[in-house]
């Protein structure tokens, strides 16, 4: 298996807007390589049937030698497939960590 290189990116806080509400901007915080990429794939749903668009969510793999920052509340681009800072994905919620199995 080949990996992928992946960045992470840590929110940080930039400022006020207009409105008095809290801004924020992406840092790059790690570049990750050899992370295993694999899209979660649901059944074929037709378009009519997603009235709020589609949702494509990855599980990524990372070597047991990342030692980067915690992944909760980060986003993660995907080097590898062309994505940059503005097109990264957001973790949401708490990532799981498994231990090794057979």
């Amino acid at each position: 298996m080949i990996g992928e290189t992946v960045e992470i990116y840590e929110r940080s806080q930039s400022g006020v807007d207009s409105h008095g509400n809290q801004t924020c901007s992406w840092a790059l915080a790690a570049t990750v390589n050899g992370c295993l990429v694999h899209t979660a794939t649901t059944s074929d749903i037709q378009d009519v049937q997603r009235p709020d668009g589609a949702t494509i969510e990855y599980r990524i793999a990372f070597p047991k030698s990342y030692s980067g920052p915690t992944l909760r509340g980060c986003r993660v681009a995907l080097v590898g497939r062309g994505m940059s800072a503005d097109d990264a994905l957001d973790v949401i919620g708490e990532p799981d960590v498994e231990s090794m199995a057979p």
